[in-house]
């Protein structure tokens, strides 16, 4: 089960919605040790007025909301692994793959927007690579990666020998 990540005891009401998405994104950056930097929030716009925000991670769309924070699209690979109960849902036609969800309330959809960002960085895969990081012989000598930030471990092409049991450099080596 996915633990759910708490941005407030009690949504403050008068919170807009840039500023509630900032607030998920600081909760979920702290909690996965990842730099805030990676998200983006944009505006969407119709006709010159705001209608809402994407949230994107690492150039990734996560999902839109609308600026009542009562609709959220996201994935629906992701919203299939979270335990969200909107009161209607919707296939859109694009993006591809998304899902469009209604809620009752602002709150139950910050908590859905929480899990879908917490969900989003667990899974995130990155584009971009690198080979070792300055850390190479102390992960070697820790036979795993040390690298304190989760999402850029990730991008690391050692970190995955380490995990095949590969180690190249330091005490332990075994190529």
């Amino acid at each position: 089960m996915i633990e759910q990540v708490a941005l407030f005891e009690n949504e403050p009401e008068d919170l807009d919605c840039k500023t509630t998405l900032e607030n998920i994104i600081i909760t979920v950056s702290a909690k996965w040790k990842c730099s805030n930097g990676l998200f983006s929030i944009q505006e969407n716009k119709s006709k010159d007025k705001l209608t809402g925000y994407s949230i994107y991670f690492e150039k990734c769309l996560f999902f839109k909301v609308n600026t009542k924070f009562t609709v959220i699209s996201c994935n629906k690979r992701v919203y299939d692994t979270l335990e969200i109960s909107p009161a209607s849902t919707k296939l859109l036609k694009s993006p591809q793959n998304f899902i469009q969800c209604t809620f009752h309330t602002k709150n139950e959809a910050v908590k859905a927007a929480e899990l879908i960002t917490d969900e989003n960085v667990r899974i995130f895969e990155p584009t971009e690579h690198f080979g070792c990081c300055g850390l190479y012989l102390k992960c070697s000598d820790a036979k795993k990666c040390l690298h304190p930030d989760i999402i850029r471990s990730k991008s690391c092409y050692y970190k995955k020998n380490l995990e095949s049991g590969k180690i190249f450099y330091g005490k332990n080596a075994n190529i």
